[in-house]
């Protein structure tokens, strides 16, 4: 799990290559992210609001 200092600093970063040119999809690829995952971050204020698994384990 990333710690939510750690997601600022992502979303930082991505701000910054994005000011000076590079395309949000690429920055967040060259992390390991998912545009998505970068949209979630922005919109939630960072928190992690995915629901889970319907399925049931058992």
């Amino acid at each position: 799990m990333i710690s939510q200092e750690d997601k600022k600093t992502v979303l930082k970063l991505i701000s910054e290559a994005c000011k000076s040119g590079a395309r949000k999809s690429k920055a967040a690829q060259l992390l390991g992210l998912t545009i998505r995952t970068l949209q979630r971050w922005s919109k939630n204020g960072l928190l992690d609001s995915r629901k889970g698994s319907r399925a049931d384990p058992g």
